[in-house]
């Protein structure tokens, strides 16, 4: 991401959280959430490469759903499923997605449409 774009997502005031990783006192990774009293929107993760063939951001994703269940949230956004790759998030349950129209549970439907 270059630093122009960050900074402005930053600056937006949308960001509500920021998690830090690190290994041996030096940062690994960082997630930023969008959130309010009842849910939470994993906005955007960011991480050492090094890492990725060890599954770093699915493992990043479900810290952050941990985090926010254990926080008492009661709904957790991951962002859209437009995409081939982006079809591992309907691995999680319980899972709605916006059609358009309405919230929908059909997953069989969601996976026909990406």
């Amino acid at each position: 991401m270059p630093r122009e774009r960050l900074e402005t997502i930053l600056q937006s005031g949308l960001v509500s959280a920021v998690t830090k990783y690190s290994k041996d006192s030096l940062p690994v990774a960082y997630v930023l959430e969008v959130a309010d009293a009842d849910m939470a929107h994993y906005w955007f993760s960011f991480y050492d490469i090094a890492y990725a063939r060890q599954s770093l951001g699915l493992w990043l994703m479900l810290d952050a759903l941990r985090d926010a269940k254990t926080a008492g949230k009661t709904h957790y956004y991951l962002g859209t499923v437009y995409g081939e790759k982006a079809l591992y998030k309907t691995n999680y349950s319980p899972l709605q997605w916006w059609s358009g129209e309405s919230w929908s549970d059909d997953l069989r439907l969601l996976k026909t449409l990406v």
